[in-house]
Order: C-alpha cells, then structure tokens, then sequence
C-alpha cells in the first residue's frame, strides 16, 4: 500500500462568482475543522492553506472516496471547480496586496506580503494520471519533482524540512515530523501560506506596559499590553466582543479578536462559533475607542490533523476501512491512500503588525466600557480567539486562540 502525505506549513484574475462562493466554503469548513482538531493551549492554523491542499486530493478521487470529500470540504460545482477557485481568489489577494509595493520600495514601512509555496514530490517508481498533473501544475501552480522515496526517504524528509525552513526564513523547522516520510510514500504534496504585514496604524512601542491577563486556572499574570486609541471595526453580542484592526495602507486584510464577555468563555464561544460569524467580521462598523491588546508569539509544532479530518467524516481517503481509498484519478492503482496531514505553524503580532509567518464568570463581565473622561476601552485581557481575514473575500487564512500570551 502506497501513501499521500500532506503538509501544510505557513507563517497568515477574472473572479465571477468565485468570492462568495468560495468565501462560504472555505469559512465553513474553518470553523468545523477547528471545533474538531484537538488543541493544547495556544493554537493557530491555516484553514485556507488545508482546504487548498485537499482540493488537490479531491481531483484525484472517485465514488464513495470522492463523495466524503466532497462533503468534509463543502465543496460545490464539477470536478476541480475548486482548485480553479483558489486559484483565481490567491491572484486577486496577491495583486491586491501588490498595491503597497511602491510604498515598500520606499523604505517607508515593512511589505504587506501573502505568498504561497506549493510543491508535489513524486515518486520514481510510480506513474500518475497526466490529467492529475497538468491541473497541480498548470492550475495549481505546484511545482513538481521526482524523488525515490524507497532508498532515500530519510535524506529525502531532511532536504524537505531544510527547503521549508529556508523558504520562512528559519521560523518554521522541522515542518515533517520524524519518520513522516517513509519508504511507501507515493506523493508529498506540499502547500505553504506566508502572511507579513505591517498595522495600518502601528502601536507606539513606549505605550506597552505591562498588564493583567485572567489565565483558565483563575490566576492573573503580568504579560506586555500594548495600546493604542483609534477607529476600529467593533461588533457586540451577549456572549463576546469583537475588534477588527486593519492591515497595511489600503486595509485589504485584518485581524480580528472575538474576545468572551466571561473570564472562562472561550469553550463556549469555540463550541456556539458558526462560519456566518466569520463573514459578520468582514467590515464591522466603526467605533471610536482605546485598544489594549497582549503581544503574543505562536510557534506550534506539527499539528496532526487526520483525526479532525476524519471527524468530518473524510474517511475513505485514509483508507478506513482498509481497501475502501478510491484514489484512482492520481495513478490508476488502488494502491495510493491519504496518509497523515500535518500543519504547522508560526504567528507572531507586535507593535508594528503580524508576522506569520477558571475565574468566576461574574468577573470583567464586558471587555468595552466608559470611563469618565476617557471613553470607550477594550482590553483583551482573558483567552480570545483571533482571524487574519481578506476583507474583500471574507475568507480567513488564519485562525486561532491565545489561551497564555506569554507561552510559544
């Protein structure tokens, strides 16, 4: 039995119909991903850069394999309609973003930057359906290389961890954890999302001091607040607050923290969270008030991310049961199954942008409030959860939780 191994590693055209629909695909498959991916304490994922990745394996399935696909990644329309949507929505996001290089070459602020790594290892001792390939090349943009992963699979996840480390600039190591490629491997497939940007407003560095921060266990701990007074995107329910922060000159993406209205309400607001929330975060109205918000560095190791999937109820790719993988479009075989899909991840926000690379519940119960003289303040100050989102799409490519600021 031969395997697909998946990575996905980060840092955060004509379109036609491609926006909303793609938009409310990817927003929901993110939310039923991260409501089933096991997560210890700080977490953060690419829910874009995995649903591109499976798009790719969805091209090459067939029947009841194809069906569970399918429905685990909400797709919609033909047989890579989606590969061809990601494709159209990444070249709008990158010439879009491209609007800030001028200002860039400049010297006058650090790039606003999304770009995405795509690579396909193949085996030497395989042949793969033509048609597989020209649409991971010529639509996917996946460049492609022949490896012999049953002499030299060891050598092989090395230069692999190395090539990754290279292209993120050493903030991501080890991308492939141990003995992830072995000797049966048929295909690694490869797919990398980077995000920098600089805040369109940044904080003044002098103003972080430090401030309290309500931990699960019900103690308080001192981390760096930083702060700031502005126009911020600002929505509110009975159960969380919401801020959005703009990135860059022309505010083409931001990060958005949903902070709980209780102390101990992130369980609740992770379980109730739905994707209609995520597009409700697209352009929030604009609120007047003083921002304060922790640093916080993320360096996860490789997240398996097979058990969530499978809780989707995208089985048969992983060959469970065993024989049912009906993955036949990529090599005629039936001897090709999904093996593990790993995400790791670097997330880093500062003063000056994003680099991605129990206490009572009676206690702060609102995260905005008036003080005489001072106005309105929001202080995300207890676990929250956090998006970087594409304002024009709506489509989040990133998406995680700050439990403990000051743990990497």
């Amino acid at each position: 039995m031969r395997f697909i191994l998946i990575t996905i590693f980060f840092s955060s055209c004509v379109l036609g119909g491609d926006l909303p629909v793609l938009s409310g695909v990817v927003n929901g498959f993110a939310v039923d991903v991260y409501q089933k991916v096991e997560k210890k304490q700080n977490f953060c994922y690419s829910p874009y850069a995995l649903h591109a990745a499976l798009s790719m394996i969805e091209v090459g399935a067939e029947k009841r394999t194809r069906d569970e696909l399918y429905a685990g990644l909400k797709l919609l329309g033909e047989r890579g309609d989606t590969v061809i949507q990601h494709a159209n929505v990444y070249g709008d996001m990158v010439e879009r973003y491209s609007r800030e290089l001028p200002k860039q070459l400049e010297g006058k602020e650090d790039p606003l930057d999304l770009f995405l790594l795509n690579r396909i290892y193949l085996s030497q001792q395989r042949n793969y359906e033509r048609d597989y390939l020209e649409i991971g090349r010529d639509v996917a943009g996946y460049g492609m290389e022949k490896k012999d992963f049953e002499r030299d699979h060891q050598r092989i996840q090395k230069q692999v961890n190395a090539w990754v480390a290279h292209e993120s600039f050493q903030r991501i190591e080890n991308a492939l954890p141990e003995n992830a490629v072995r000797k049966d491997t048929s295909l690694l497939l490869l797919n990398g999302l980077f995000f920098q940007a600089p805040w369109h407003e940044p904080f003044d560095v002098k103003l972080t001091k430090p401030g309290g921060f309500h931990l699960h266990d019900g103690k308080v701990v001192q981390v760096p607040m930083m702060q700031r007074e502005g126009k911020y995107g600002y929505l509110a329910n009975s159960s969380w607050t919401a801020i959005s922060l703009p990135f860059g000159q022309y505010s083409e993406c931001h990060l958005v923290l949903i902070v709980p209205k209780v102390v101990d309400g992130l369980s609740g607001l992770e379980q109730n969270l739905k994707a209609k929330d995520l597009m409700d975060m697209r352009d929030l109205p604009q609120r007047t008030l003083r921002l304060h918000m922790p640093r916080f560095e993320l360096k996860g190791e490789s997240q398996p991310l097979m058990p969530a999937l499978k809780g989707l109820g995208i089985k048969r790719a992983f060959d469970d049961p065993k024989g049912s993988a009906e993955l036949t479009q990529i090599d005629a075989t039936r001897n090709t199954v999904l093996g593990p899909v790993y995400q790791k991840s670097y997330f880093k926000i500062d003063e000056m942008g994003c680099d991605v690379l129990k206490a009572s519940s009676a206690v702060l119960l609102d995260r905005v409030f008036e003080q005489p003289g001072r106005g309105f303040e929001f202080k995300a100050d207890r676990a929250f959860l956090f998006l970087v989102q594409d304002c024009r799409t709506g489509i989040v490519l990133f998406m995680g939780r700050v439990v403990d600021p000051r743990a990497h």
